[in-house]
């Protein structure tokens, strides 16, 4: 009976499995208009999806687009757009990423220059860690 016992136990042990919902560190660069318009992450040792949110201080209106990508990202012009990227059109903005997936921000063209704006990006999936901050100077 304690055999039978045992091996249950060790067959419900096994079907236990722990969410680790917390990505290694990251560190987007940050984007400028006159310079680097992209910056990506890929995002690492997760066991399921995570959603992070993207918060801005000051005022980036509609400049600021995401993408996800499974494979390295090569962008090499200034157009989000003609890449697939989704315009934030307002924050707070949530994103689902996968693990070993790569999370892209690339900064449009505005009309205004000389303002900046910090983004914030948070993981919503393990108790609203901050993951990282880069500022967007447009």
């Amino acid at each position: 009976m304690l055999q039978g016992l045992a091996k249950s136990i060790c067959v419900n042990a096994k079907k236990t499995s722990v969410v680790d919902n917390t990505p290694a560190a990251v560190n987007w660069t940050n984007i400028v208009i006159n310079g680097t318009r992209f910056t990506t992450q890929q995002i690492t040792s997760i066991s399921s999806s995570i959603t992070v949110q993207v918060t801005a201080s000051g005022s980036p209106g509609t400049r600021l687009w995401f993408k996800i990508d499974t494979t390295v990202p090569s962008y090499t012009t200034s157009t989000p757009s003609i890449y697939g990227f989704t315009n934030v059109a307002a924050f707070p903005v949530n994103i689902t990423v996968n693990n070993n997936e790569y999370l892209s921000f690339g900064m449009g063209a505005g009309i205004d220059r000389g303002g900046s704006s910090t983004m914030t990006v948070t993981n919503t999936s393990d108790s609203n860690t901050v993951l990282d901050t880069f500022l967007m100077s447009f």
